[in-house]
């Protein structure tokens, strides 16, 4: 055998060792993608400390978390944001007491209704954060209505007998 037919089996070898080791990459990225694409299954519950909706942007838009992320476990909460992720609306539960509170985009709360081992409420306040007229009663029956003044101090009331 000479040099130059060597030669030429070793490119034919090396030829033909090339197409394999390419067909076989081409396979492994086939085979990859495709179990990429088509999930086993789709899970029952997804578990996450929080979840966060966000804009094109980033900016948070909604949080779904426990109460207000400390990790406490003892509120759920829901809250909304503007883009300026300024609170907007924010809606908090436990076992025997829920709120459902509106603010201005501007960290100041406007309307608050809420419940607490029965006592319940609703609060109107102006956008400094004083509040304006509330009505409310306890859990053993008696209800009150009381307005404020521009101060904040009260200024009429009414309460019921239970």
């Amino acid at each position: 055998m000479t040099v130059e037919e060597r030669l030429e089996r070793l490119e034919r070898q090396n030829r033909r060792l090339k197409t394999g080791l390419a067909s076989l990459l081409v396979v492994a990225v086939a085979a990859g993608l495709v179990g990429f694409a088509q999930p086993d299954s789709i899970p029952d519950v997804v578990e996450a400390k929080a979840f966060h909706v966000v804009g094109e942007d980033g900016t948070v838009l909604v949080k779904l978390q426990d109460s207000l992320g400390t990790g406490s476990g003892l509120f759920g909460t829901i809250t909304t944001l503007n883009g300026e992720g300024k609170t907007l609306v924010v809606l908090r539960a436990a076992q025997g007491v829920g709120t459902v509170s509106t603010w201005n985009g501007e960290d100041q709360a406007l309307v608050a209704l809420g419940v607490a081992h029965g006592a319940g409420a609703v609060m109107t306040m102006n956008g400094e954060g004083q509040k304006l007229a509330q009505l409310g009663s306890t859990k053993d029956g008696a209800g009150a209505v009381v307005t404020y003044d521009p101060s904040g101090k009260r200024a009429a009331g009414m309460l019921t007998p239970r």
